[in-house]
């Protein structure tokens, strides 16, 4: 039986490798397993190769996504090298406020539209993409809202004015935005109050009728790991397919810090897309605390990475990768969070950062090649997911402190479905670093075990 050589790449927090000395770095170790019929290994999106040049909407374009960024209306119509950057860099602009209720009719019935129509206009001129942000939300209300009595005719009105009036412009909406509070359950507010939890399935369903070639999409914020919150959301958008309700995908925020870790996102993004929505990334940005350190900056690249990788996991679902903003110098980061900032692609001078380098590396990566193993499953991810392309997602299982670190024992898969089982630890740190694996054998049928 042949024998072959293949590596597991693992992000451990405080495990200590030996010979090393810094904790929670990257290190490669490689095992050796025979190799009968079916392999179960893996490799993922490798390298952050340079593509010094090549401007994020074409790398993107070649992976089959887009790569958009939300738009400061003062900064485009204000800032020349801004706006030149946008033009070249991005394929997709989303409207980071100028369509938000209290922006768009701050008295009842007076309308001002026209930090919206420079944001849209520059993008149909550009050829880019425009994601409408948001028909539906808690907060950047008008005060007079407040005061409505016919509050459903009054929501039906305003969607049904807006969507209607960049009919054809805008090609995707943020119907319903953060509708649930962090604890899963649905957020109290004007709408839920008022008009319970069916405002959200109305609210689709006019967007629909005032345009229906948009792609409608619910937008959250803290879906990205495992979780109730997760969970909740799930549960809201199969309630909203069971009723046939047009929903088209879900955004995934993704406002993260240095200190984050992505690697569960790729299984996020694929328990939703197998709902039959397609996903985005709609806000990503990666904060860290300012000034950014060479450590910093260097965490924070990493997030930036898994994100977009796990995005090319679902080639044809997951449709777009948004940032929210791209230059250090119009960041909504350093308001919102006083002692942190440096969350965008570019600084303040537009000068590409690690992360951009980051970002067109993984857009740059040639992906798995034919002949490789046929997965990748990082080992610090809880969820078990397949980053290498080839969905072939795992069930995590295990719970002790002495096998898979840092979060659980092992996950086993065999190369094609999702069900298995193991009876012990596949990886092992007391004393040192090892790692086992076990591969399926076609003639016995068992499952294989992946580290």
């Amino acid at each position: 039986m042949p024998v072959n050589s293949y590596r597991f790449r693992n992000r451990l927090g405080a495990a200590r490798f030996p010979g090393s000395t810094v904790a929670g770095m990257w290190m490669w170790r490689s095992f050796t397993v025979g190799l009968a019929a079916v392999l179960v290994g893996g490799l993922g999106w490798g390298g952050t190769a340079s593509a010094e040049g090549t401007a994020l909407r074409d790398l993107a374009r070649a992976k089959g996504i887009t790569f958009g960024t939300a738009v400061s209306a003062p900064a485009l119509t204000g800032d020349e090298d801004y706006r030149a950057r946008l033009k070249t860099e991005f394929s997709a602009v989303t409207t980071e406020d100028a369509l938000k209720w209290a922006v768009t009719e701050p008295e009842k019935g007076v309308f001002k539209w026209a930090a919206a129509d420079a944001i849209v206009d520059a993008a149909v001129e550009n050829g880019q993409e425009v994601r409408g942000h948001t028909l539906v939300w808690h907060s950047s209300l008008p005060s007079w809202l407040a005061k409505e009595t016919a509050l459903e005719k009054t929501l039906e009105d305003h969607i049904t004015t807006t969507v209607s009036r960049f009919k054809g412009r805008v090609d995707v909406w943020d119907v319903v935005n953060e509708p649930l509070a962090n604890d899963g359950t649905l957020r109290p507010g004007l709408w839920l109050d008022n008009l319970e939890a069916g405002y959200i399935a109305a609210a689709f369903r006019w967007a629909d009728a005032a345009d229906p070639d948009a792609k409608l999409y619910l937008n959250e914020y803290g879906a990205e790991t495992p979780g109730p919150k997760a969970d909740a959301l799930y549960d809201l958008v199969k309630g909203l397919k069971d009723a046939k309700v047009p929903i088209d995908g879900v955004g995934f925020q993704a406002h993260l810090t240095g200190s984050s870790q992505a690697t569960a996102l790729a299984g996020q993004l694929r328990r939703f897309a197998d709902l039959g929505v397609d996903v985005a990334v709609t806000e990503l940005d990666v904060r860290v605390p300012a000034p950014a350190t060479p450590a910093g900056r260097a965490e924070q690249a990493e997030v930036y990475g898994q994100v977009v990788a796990a995005c090319l996991t679902l080639p044809g679902r997951c449709r777009s990768v948004t940032v929210w903003g791209f230059a250090g110098g119009h960041s909504w980061i350093p308001a919102a969070y006083p002692g942190w900032g440096d969350a965008t692609l570019l600084d303040a001078d537009l000068n590409a950062t690690d992360a951009y380098r980051e970002v067109t590396g993984v857009l740059s990566a040639a992906g798995p090649a034919a002949d490789a193993p046929v997965g990748d499953w990082p080992l610090g991810d809880t969820g078990g997911a397949d980053v290498s392309g080839h969905r072939r997602d795992a069930v995590v299982r295990g719970t002790t402190t002495a096998g898979r670190v840092p979060h659980v024992t092992a996950f086993a898969g065999d190369g094609a479905g999702t069900e298995a089982s193991v009876g012990g630890p596949v990886v092992d740190t007391a004393g040192g670093f090892t790692v086992s694996a076990w591969v399926s054998l076609a003639s016995t049928k068992v499952a294989g075990v992946i580290a």
